[in-house]
């Protein structure tokens, strides 16, 4: 009898060790987890850092002399990007995380972090999309509009100075060609902020696998954890 009772226990201690761990757990700095690209982006190499958002596919692994995990599967990450010209990678910053618990709850969590791809390599490696031909042809139209511009200031100041040797009011040319002349200015002006904007970009597509590795430390609620 004594025999069976412990026969009883032993298994049902078993279970309760192997019956998956429900609660809030602490994910520490380091902490790494399996991912996917959910929307693709074209980072620019200068000026504004563009969003993306990763799904996270799996555990997350926290460091120790005992690994632990916690399953994440489903949580969404939002990060910015930045493109490097020279290796044609993009570069991400983890902002925040969010995803819906077990219980239905909400989450909304501020964390830090950055990506790599799947063999650990800082950043995804995308397409860079140079732009060169847009550029060249704003450079080219800033050009012509600036040349016309100069030659429309030199016929103004030949008429403002006859005007004023001669004590005579100035000529509705004169007038005409001043107008003209501000537009051009304008415009050209105009072409060449448009190719100030034109910076390069590096492309990446949704569906690429990586790793995310959180730097902050932030809490989760999950259905699934070890000790």
């Amino acid at each position: 009898m004594r025999k069976i009772l412990s026969i009883f226990i032993f298994i049902i201690a078993l279970t309760i060790n192997t019956y998956p761990k429900t609660g809030e757990v602490t994910i520490i700095p380091n902490s790494y987890a399996d991912a996917v690209l959910f929307t693709s982006v074209n980072a620019p190499v200068e000026g504004e850092n563009r969003p993306i958002l990763i799904l996270l596919t799996g555990n997350c692994y926290l460091p120790g002399e005992k690994w632990r995990t916690v399953n994440m599967k489903g949580a969404m990450l939002l990060g910015y990007t930045e493109g490097v010209w020279n290796s044609e990678f993009v570069q991400i910053k983890l902002i925040n995380i969010s995803y819906v618990d077990f219980k239905g709850d909400s989450h909304v969590e501020d964390i830090s972090g950055f990506v790599t791809d799947e063999f650990g390599a800082y950043g995804v490696k995308g397409t860079l999309i140079s732009k060169q031909r847009e550029m060249l042809l704003n450079s080219t139209f800033y050009s012509i509009l600036d040349t016309a511009a100069q030659i429309l200031q030199l016929s103004i100041s030949k008429d403002l100075n006859l005007a004023k040797d001669e004590n005579q009011n100035l000529s509705g040319t004169f007038i005409i060609n001043q107008a003209a002349k501000t537009s051009l200015s304008e415009m050209s002006e105009y072409f060449m902020n448009l190719t100030k904007k034109l910076s390069p970009e590096v492309q990446i597509n949704n569906g690429i696998k990586v790793l995310v590795f959180f730097q902050s430390q932030f809490k989760y609620v999950s259905d699934d954890y070890t000790e």
